[in-house]
């Protein structure tokens, strides 16, 4: 799209912007570029949260009240919630492994980052990983919810009578999905307000808050802390579910690059550079984990819109053109991390290793260019959250389990501000007795495996797999196109290509060694 240059006028009023000068003069900080009315239709347009909220002085005050509770410090407290749902989803895969069921992984790794941000905000999961589906329908309604904010973004002035109607039907029943979440997020508030003195144990989110306000009661507000909860949910599981699927899939698609990634995890433990399971500050510390992360975030971002913003009063030269007051200019991150001038020449390739091997000069301008998180004081603020889960469930996958993709299996996204991929992407086939380090290995192949090499890496290349994959864009979701997620547990085919593939456990099941009381919606908060 943007061949022709830098600036493309996408609708009227809107033009679509590739160029790094031109990100820093939108999105830096201080800049006047506001988010356009786009952004107002994500959540109650009475209560603007920090996604939502189009004022800068408003957003930055709402910021401020719950942006400790995000730090880098903060994420070792929540470490424990990650390494339990961890170790439930190398449990399913285990099972798996030993009936030799095909799993859908993108499903998996939804269920895993849906329990995660439950556990990590209310001490509580939503029980995902146990039912190997959508108990709550949180997964579901969000996604239906995403879909029709997306278009509804384009005619924001359609949303307040929308949102009363809503409200209007939903009234008398009991509420699921989205609503749930609300409405449990909001209990969990005035619970751990009437609490006399913090649980025992590492504090969750909704904690870390509630003792905030106890101490800066004029600045943290009981409506601040229902939002952030409630955006933690919204925000941090489908994106976080995305990216790993992304990261999976490019290993599987680059053999080179998970050997490389192997070993280094490999050497790690053999010389005691790294715990079992892995903690954040272990996983910061390994160059190629990191770069693996950051590649894998650059090629197949979470979300693919322009991050619109309204130019300010008085207009602006933005790449060499003058745009008046009022245009409506973004960025989008699957189009700025395909900008050859800021990442090489073989933009378009996944290659871990251009965020080691570059100069100096260009891994500054990669830095600046990289939108997965968006930039300047709206970078998203729960980008280290969705980071300390990848840096933690990635390494245990890959120590512990092969992956292969499936032949004849393209990636397809459908794309409605989240990328989303819907295939079959792995086969547990069997239980290997053998073991690598102090590591269990087990190996996890295809129904008509595309490559088949030795477990230790030898022969691998990028030429014995398919290249690439297909990207199908499109506003609206047929069921032939994604899977509907009110109904992953539904049994898969009974055949494929002439092989047998086996049922997927039944909804309500739970894994062997899980407690099925902690699940949120099961009762109180566990300490």
């Amino acid at each position: 799209m943007h061949s022709t240059g830098p600036i493309v006028r996408i609708a009227p009023g809107q033009y679509s912007v590739d160029s790094l000068d031109a990100a820093k003069t939108i999105y830096g900080h201080g800049s006047h570029f506001r988010k356009n009315d786009w952004y107002s239709v994500w959540g109650d347009p009475s209560l603007r949260n920090h996604f939502s909220e189009t004022d800068p002085k408003a957003h930055a005050n709402s910021r401020r009240q719950v942006s400790s509770v995000y730090s880098m410090s903060n994420m070792v407290s929540y470490e424990p919630y990650v390494d339990e749902c961890t170790e439930i989803l190398s449990q399913r895969f285990s099972e798996f492994s030993a009936q030799g069921t095909v799993i859908d992984l993108g499903h998996w790794f939804q269920c895993y980052a849906f329990d995660v941000i439950g556990k990590i905000t209310f001490s509580r999961r939503f029980g995902c990983l146990d039912a190997g589906g959508d108990p709550q329908h949180v997964m579901k309604e969000l996604d239906d919810s995403i879909q029709l904010s997306s278009a509804l973004g384009v005619y924001p002035w359609l949303w307040p009578p929308i949102f009363k109607l809503l409200q209007q039907l939903g009234k008398g029943k009991e509420p699921k999905g989205t609503a749930f979440v609300v409405k449990y997020a909001a209990e969990q508030v005035t619970a751990r307000q009437q609490e006399e003195k913090p649980a025992d144990g590492p504090q969750d989110f909704i904690s870390k808050l509630v003792q905030a306000q106890k101490e800066r009661p004029e600045t943290v507000t009981s409506i601040a802390i229902q939002l952030a909860g409630g955006a933690n949910i919204a925000a941090g599981s489908d994106t976080t579910a995305i990216s790993l699927s992304g990261m999976m899939y490019n290993l599987c698609k680059h053999p080179h690059a998970m050997q490389r990634l192997r070993k280094e995890l490999d050497d790690a433990a053999a010389d005691g550079s790294i715990s079992n399971p892995i903690t954040f500050r272990e996983a910061q510390a390994l160059p190629y984990l990191q770069a693996v992360i950051k590649e894998s975030l650059r090629v197949h971002p979470a979300t693919g819109f322009t991050m619109p913003r309204v130019v300010p009063e008085g207009g602006r030269q933005l790449a060499g053109s003058f745009l008046p007051e009022g245009t409506v200019v973004g960025i989008n991150a699957w189009v700025a991390h395909h900008n050859e001038e800021v990442f090489g020449h073989d933009a378009a390739q996944f290659r871990p290793e251009r965020w080691i091997d570059s100069s100096k000069e260009q891994k500054s301008a990669m830095e600046s260019y990289f939108f997965t998180f968006g930039q300047g004081s709206r970078t998203c603020i729960g980008k280290n959250i969705s980071l300390l889960e990848v840096s933690k469930a990635i390494p245990r996958m890959i120590q512990e389990f092969d992956f292969i993709l499936e032949k004849e299996d393209d990636w397809h996204c459908t794309n409605y501000c989240n990328n989303h991929h819907s295939h079959k992407t792995i086969t547990n086939e069997q239980l290997l007795e053998a073991s690598r380090n102090q590591f269990n290995l087990q190996q996890i192949t295809l129904l008509q495996p595309t490559i088949n090499m030795p477990r230790d890496g030898s022969g691998a290349s990028d030429n014995a797999v398919e290249a690439g994959h297909d990207i199908v864009h499109g506003a609206g979701v047929e069921k032939s196109d994604h899977v509907d997620r009110a109904d992953k547990t539904a049994p898969m085919p009974e055949k494929e290509e002439g092989l047998a593939i086996k049922d997927l456990p039944a909804s309500g099941g739970t894994s062997q060694g899980l407690a099925k009381g902690d699940n949120v919606g099961q009762g109180g908060r566990s300490s």
